[in-house]
């Protein structure tokens, strides 16, 4: 019974893992948008496939932006910190 349990949790953190993946996000947005295009093509009856790349495209560059503003953050709080930082020449 513990090999099965193992093998459960394991299965599920493989999934857990590929679908979220670094940015919950990002998971989040793909799968908001193709419940979207699921409901636009069930109950209006349209072809919306053309839903899913802008909110992807819109979606990844949110993703990157917050990337960079972090990056920057980060980037600026080092070089504050090692300016304050006497020369050791």
């Amino acid at each position: 019974m513990n090999l099965l349990l193992r093998g459960a949790r394991a299965f599920v953190a493989f999934w857990v893992d590929l679908v979220i993946g670094d940015d919950w996000r990002i998971a989040a947005g793909v799968m908001l948008s193709l419940a979207g295009t699921a409901l636009l093509a069930h109950a209006a009856h349209l072809h919306a496939w053309w839903l899913l790349p802008p909110v992807v495209l819109g979606v990844l560059a949110l993703s990157v932006a917050r990337a960079a503003r972090t990056t920057r953050a980060a980037n600026s709080a080092h070089t504050a910190h090692t300016a304050r930082e006497p020369s050791s020449h």
